[in-house]
Order: structure tokens, then C-alpha cells, then sequence
């Protein structure tokens, strides 16, 4: 039974720690597209 409730608890860990990545990443790409975005218009002008 302690088996059992350490997988689930260790597999929420891993499953956390994933979805923060993911998160992170999302951010840093989002953030990426808008500064690309505002040189272009600045190139525009």
C-alpha cells in the first residue's frame, strides 16, 4: 500500500515539475514573438 501512495505522490511531482517547464517555456516563446514583433514594426516606420 505505501508503494502505491509513493507512485502516485512521485508521479504529481514529476507531472508538476513538467507542466512548470512547459509554463516556462510558453512564457519565453510568447515573450520572444512579441519583441520580434516590435522590431518589425519599428523597422516598418
Amino acid at each position: 500500500m505505501e508503494k502505491i501512495i509513493f507512485g502516485i505522490v512521485l508521479l504529481h511531482i514529476i507531472a508538476g515539475f513538467g507542466w512548470i517547464v512547459y509554463k516556462l517555456q510558453f512564457q519565453k516563446k510568447k515573450s520572444n514573438d512579441e519583441s520580434k514583433s516590435n522590431e518589425n514594426n519599428n523597422n516598418n516606420n
